[in-house]
């Protein structure tokens, strides 16, 4: 979404966003696994539930995705080599109802994210406009297929 690159590198990038005004919680749900041999697909539901300060309110924004985990059994150790996501819905709502935010024009923002992307904006930071999600069927046809060839390959 907002990063792409090496851990070191999100770690770093996050210490550099973190603000005392922002919280995030991310609430994965189980996940599916498939195993076979010393590679696995995990795939989980997200929901990315964040509350931000906006204009003297407060808002909370909520982000629907599924994550797509690919591992590898590693000297008897399992270990995670990706994190992709495919982006469904999201949402933004007042915390105090009485005070509606004024979001401006959402037209350049795909509809699978695009509070999101808005609310990103909002930190100083761009989110790319391919990434997969539930409005191109064809985005979400790519990275299940990678997947499934990454797990089916000797």
């Amino acid at each position: 979404m907002w990063y792409d690159g090496e851990i070191d590198g999100f770690v770093s990038a996050s210490e550099k966003l973190y603000s005392p005004t922002v919280s995030i919680m991310h609430q994965i749900m189980p996940a599916e696994v498939d195993v076979r041999g010393s590679k696995a697909l995990a795939q989980s539901w997200c929901i990315i539930d964040t509350r931000f300060d906006h204009d003297e309110g407060q808002l909370d924004a909520k982000t629907y995705v599924q994550l797509f985990n690919q591992c590898e059994k590693v000297d008897g150790r399992w270990k995670l080599l990706t994190l992709e996501i495919i982006y469904l819905r999201d949402l933004i709502t007042p915390v105090y109802p009485a005070k509606e935010p004024d979001f401006g024009d959402l037209s350049g923002f795909r509809k699978s994210y695009r509070f999101t992307a808005w609310m990103v904006g909002q930190r100083g930071l761009t989110i790319r406009n391919d990434l997969a999600g539930e409005d191109d069927p064809k985005s979400m046809e790519e990275l299940l297929n990678r997947n499934r060839a990454w797990i089916e390959a000797q």
